[in-house]
């Protein structure tokens, strides 16, 4: 806090009614967060009820006009406090805006508010201890009253007009400015800090085990926001790469251990901000610490120096920082939609490509974005470049569906084991075992298992020869491979079993590529027989 910044609000003469005489110099505020893209930011809003005079101001109130507002995104009213103060002193010293001459030739006095108020009961306490530990010499302002109803609904209305003036100059169409919705206070009364999911672990762990954990978080969370085209290639390196990264974290760890890499990402160095801000994330080497590990992603993020791929990653990692929580209020999924769009549109411009996105964009698009556009349908107006990679990548697992139907046609058996009520099906031919009798290439059935080749010979035996027709019985399965595959072929390939889950009724093709054919049966088994033998 500045020290002359709390001087010249301690010297403002402080009055009981406004300069004009007729109103009271009582003042309600709020936090809201003002989503408007491409830069959307905090606000502190002031309503004076008896007046209607309102003033905004942009939060933090040091930070320059081209950065990114996202720097400051507190969870708690006791971590906004600073800030939120730093903003009523500004709002009070600059005379709420009035000192600019050129819109107000003749205008009144400053005066330091007779009383503050708020909605919030946290956030009155946060405010009211932090404006005594500055130093604000009225003992008054240190009690923040609550705003009655009447107030409340006044600046909700007074905030509403203001908020359209600006929808209607950053969004051009009236069809979408009308859906586009007008932002409450935040309400920081009885919220909790998300925790991460790397905080959930099972503390009776060994030492061994949770460090193994941790560096399997680490690298997952680095293969889900690396770019990637979708292809079997990209596929196949980020394998090797993983198998790999061991051995480089291990190194890493005692190369540039916390305390180097830490002064090397407060010294500028992106890849370093970026490697620690993961670190926090997961714990690796360090102690977790959410607020940090955001500080450290939202600095390579926004990093002059980085790459675009070091800045996609960082947006990467942010997405799933306002998911770790137990409900997804709009203020977390706005901030996650935009870090989820900046990074689509870099993904974009690494390669050149539309179809290029990270598993962590992609994964929030299916999974999140579309349920929080069902009732918030201004998502789609905001986050253009990450509805785009969604819509490309979803053309190209069509295409690819196609392409699969279309090779599976001309020999359907190749990918589904030949055994009479098997099911086992397979996105490679690689995948199952072929006869290796006599029979033509081209009719020859293929098992899961050799118990599957086991039980099928006497029905296949007959055929077993040279130019005799195919064994294979078609038992009807209601499956359409192509649809039930995955969207590409995977780098060793894939097994698959229909499976109704006897709780919901639904029939669902499982997938797996670590799970062999008789785990897939036993999962099945499992799931379909009654309950009351469960």
């Amino acid at each position: 806090m500045s020290k002359d910044l709390v001087e010249k609000f301690n010297a403002l003469p402080r009055n009981p009614r406004s300069p004009s005489g007729w109103a009271p110099n009582e003042w309600h505020f709020d936090v809201r967060y003002v989503q408007l893209e491409p830069n959307p930011a905090h606000v502190v809003f002031f309503f004076q009820p008896q007046s209607h005079l309102i003033y905004t101001l942009r939060l933090p109130i040091d930070l320059a006009s081209d950065e990114v507002n996202l720097k400051f995104f507190p969870e708690t009213a006791k971590e906004a406090a600073p800030t939120v103060v730093k903003g009523i002193l500004r709002a009070f010293v600059d005379n709420m805006g009035r000192n600019d001459r050129r819109m107000y030739p003749e205008p009144p006095s400053a005066l330091a508010p007779w009383k503050l108020m708020t909605d919030d009961k946290a956030l009155a306490t946060a405010v009211g201890h932090e404006l005594k530990r500055v130093g604000v010499k009225s003992e008054a302002l240190w009690d923040i009253s609550i705003s009655s109803e009447t107030v409340v609904d006044g600046a909700m209305q007074t905030f509403g007009l203001f908020f359209r003036n600006l929808v209607n100059v950053c969004v051009l169409d009236d069809t979408m400015a009308a859906i586009v919705q007008t932002p409450g206070p935040i309400v920081w009364e009885g919220c909790r800090v998300p925790k991460a999911v790397s905080e959930k672990r099972n503390d009776l762990d060994d030492e061994e085990n949770s460090d193994f954990r941790v560096m399997l978080e680490y690298t997952t969370l680095w293969a889900t926001v690396l770019p990637s085209d979708g292809t079997e290639y990209e596929a196949k390196r980020y394998q090797e790469n993983r198998e790999r990264e061991f051995t480089r974290i291990e190194t890493l760890l005692k190369e540039k251990p916390e305390r180097i890499i830490n002064a090397a990402a407060d010294r500028g160095d992106a890849d370093a901000a970026l490697d620690y801000g993961m670190r926090l994330t997961v714990g690796l080497g360090c102690k977790r610490n959410r607020k940090r590990a955001r500080d450290y992603l939202v600095k390579a993020a926004h990093s002059e120096s980085a790459s675009k791929t070091i800045k996609a990653m960082a947006h990467g990692v942010l997405i799933e920082w306002y998911l770790h929580s137990d409900r997804i209020t709009p203020r977390y999924a706005f901030a996650a939609s935009h870090h989820c769009n900046e990074a689509a549109q870099l993904c974009a411009e690494v390669s050149g490509s539309d179809v290029c996105a990270s598993p962590a964009v992609l994964w929030f698009m299916k999974k999140t974005f579309k349920t929080l556009a069902e009732d918030v349908p201004e998502f789609y107006i905001w986050f253009i470049e990450a509805v785009d990679a969604l819509e490309a990548r979803d053309r190209q697992y069509e295409e690819n569906q196609a392409k699969i139907a279309r090779k599976r046609a001309l020999n359907a058996s190749r990918y589904r084991c030949a055994a009479p009520g098997c099911e086992i099906e397979a996105d490679k031919g690689s995948k199952l075992s072929r006869c290796s009798g006599p029979c033509d290439i081209d009719k020859k059935p293929y098992y899961c298992t050799q118990e599957c080749q086991r039980e099928d010979w006497r029905n296949h035996k007959p055929f077993c020869r040279p130019g005799a027709e195919s064994s294979v019985i078609d038992d009807g399965t209601k499956y359409d491979l192509a649809e039930t595959s995955p969207a590409r072929k995977t780098v060793d390939g894939a097994l698959m079993i229909p499976i109704t889950f006897r709780e919901s009724g639904k029939t669902l093709m499982v997938c797996s590529t670590t799970m062999d054919a008789k785990m897939l049966k036993e999962m099945k088994r499992y799931n379909e027989m009654d309950i009351g033998q469960a």
